[in-house]
């Protein structure tokens, strides 16, 4: 299991994620995610482990927020709820971004998001993917990380076609 100081560091830092985020026709946060998140884990591709965090992770935006360690073999992920999706957090750096592993839990969560939202009794906003790629500058200190947002719709075979295309840019 991750330390909730390795929790927080991934949560800190200008790392890979993959949003699933309500956003209006204009682009703006919706704060329509609550009942999915219970749900969300109960079920995992096969190799995947989930572990609820025992505290809260404060996210960037100053706000304690569950959060969960999913393990793979070498790769560890961390998924924060916000108010307006989830987020998933590459923590570390010792695994290929672009493993299968990796995208195939981003695209099984994906589907799962969809379809929770979608058979919920209230009305939501259909998710956008959001991509936020690191980047620093020529002396390493990070930089304001590249973000592509993917409106809807968006299957799940694409997110690895946008994920390449992002860290192409």
């Amino acid at each position: 299991m991750l330390t909730m100081d390795q929790a927080q560091a991934a949560e800190d830092r200008n790392g890979l994620r993959f949003k699933f985020a309500a956003l209006d026709e204009a682009g703006r946060a919706v704060g329509d995610a609550h009942d999915e998140y219970s749900k969300l884990f109960r079920r995992l591709p096969d190799g995947w482990t989930v572990e609820t965090l025992p505290e809260q992770v404060e996210t960037r935006t100053e706000y304690e927020r569950t959060a969960w360690h999913l393990a793979h073999d070498d790769v560890d992920v961390l998924a924060v709820e916000h108010e307006t999706g989830i987020e998933l957090i590459l923590v570390g750096v010792a695994v290929n971004v672009g493993s299968e592993v990796l995208l195939g839990l981003v695209g099984w969560g994906w589907r799962r998001w969809k379809d929770l939202r979608r058979k919920s009794e209230y009305p939501k906003v259909d998710a956008s993917l959001v991509i936020e790629i690191p980047r620093t500058d020529k002396k390493g200190r990070p930089l304001a990380p590249f973000r592509l947002v993917v409106p809807p719709p968006v299957k799940p075979k694409q997110i690895e076609r946008y994920y390449r295309v992002a860290n192409e840019l």
